[in-house]
């Protein structure tokens, strides 16, 4: 993965879009049903951002991806400062999303409830055996999952979904805390 000099208005260069394959036609982008992805989080692994200090310990960053003829793009912008890595198709060897299901029991009322969250987790393993880390909210993973399911990347993608252990929200303590004078 490389880093992708934009503009002053956040856009690549005609020289780097064909870099990585150029863009698809209008036609092709309807075809693919979009070329966007939904918003993802960066968990860690792209050398190039973390060596520039561009993500800061416990700071969330948020990414879209755009899908070019032979690359992926991802792009970010934080406090104003738009960022893009690249990455050619035949550098991917694999895209894995693994969908947890969590069972979270919690109080409601004052009856113990549950419910099934969902957490997924990516993982890009490029040719040269690195890794990069994203996860996704909950509410964007058919979207995500729609997204890598499109013809340049359906060969690379694997899905697997597992169960977690049920954790506990903890979160009623702060009421009964907040009671105590």
């Amino acid at each position: 993965m490389k880093e992708i000099r934009l503009d002053a208005s956040g856009e690549m260069t005609p020289t780097e879009k064909y870099t990585f394959g150029g863009p698809y036609s209008f036609f092709d982008k309807i075809k693919l049903g979009g070329i966007g992805s939904q918003k993802i989080v960066y968990e860690s692994g792209l050398q190039v951002f973390e060596e520039a200090e561009i993500v800061a310990y416990n700071e969330v960053v948020f990414f879209t991806m755009e899908l070019l003829k032979n690359g992926l793009i991802l792009y970010f912008n934080k406090r104003n400062a738009n960022r893009a890595a690249g990455l050619k198709l035949d550098q991917l060897k694999k895209v894995n999303l693994t969908i947890s299901n969590i069972p979270l029991s919690f109080n409601q009322f004052g009856k113990k409830s549950e419910k099934i969250i969902q957490r997924g987790l990516f993982k890009f393993e490029e040719m040269d055996n690195t890794s990069i880390d994203f996860s996704v909210f909950a509410q964007n993973l058919n979207k995500t999952i729609s997204f890598f399911s499109k013809k340049p990347l359906v060969d690379k993608f694997e899905l697997k979904t597992e169960s977690a252990p049920a954790e506990n929200d903890y979160a009623y303590l702060i009421d009964v805390l907040s009671q105590i004078q």
